[in-house]
């Protein structure tokens, strides 16, 4: 049944997946990559077009209409601002690392299309950033899943809810912190 869900809807999933974020779709692909129910090239295919697409959305709008959405939006704004002083986002390196960023990979891509960087300047070295991120990412799960597995199966069912809440509160807490230090710098 799971099997046949994977087969159907999987890599549907890694590509809807990796357009908002991605790692933990990855990491599960990768595993089940690595259990033969996923292909693995595929996996890294779609999860670099995925990424791809989410960056390549995010520039297209701040292309279209970036300064105008800055300017209603202070919360936004004091980001870019905060990002734009810190990074040279026009940098090629840049370009191409800007989806190793979690939490900032939007935002990123927005400035980087108010910088006037030409989008297909944009397009080749964010996919080819993309591309290194999925294979990075799909090799953990590739290669550490069968360990995470086998830690998961020895909690019961309430221990792994606990850590699963955990987990999440505390990388809700990193990513607020990170731009909590981004801000008032």
């Amino acid at each position: 049944m799971v099997e046949n869900l994977i087969e159907q809807y999987g890599y549907l999933a890694i590509f809807i997946a990796t357009i908002i974020e991605g790692e933990l779709s990855l990491i599960v692909a990768g595993y089940l990559a690595h259990e033969s129910l996923l292909n693995f090239w595929a996996v890294v295919i779609l999860g670099t077009l995925g990424a791809a697409t989410g960056d390549n959305f995010s520039f297209y709008v701040a292309k279209k209409r970036g300064r105008q959405l800055l300017t209603r939006t202070p919360r936004i704004q004091a980001r870019a601002d905060a990002l734009s002083n810190h990074l040279r986002v026009t940098s090629p390196l840049m370009l191409f690392g800007s989806h190793f960023f979690i939490g900032f990979r939007s935002m990123i891509a927005i400035m980087i299309a108010l910088r006037g960087v030409p989008q297909r300047k944009f397009i080749v070295l964010n996919l080819a950033g993309c591309f290194v991120w999925a294979l990075l990412i799909s090799c953990l799960g590739f290669l550490f899943g069968t360990q995470i597995e086998q830690f998961l199966g020895q909690l019961t069912l309430f221990q792994g809810a606990l850590l699963a809440v955990a987990v999440m509160v505390a990388l809700m807490g990193l990513i607020r912190g990170i731009e909590a230090l981004w801000l008032r710098s």
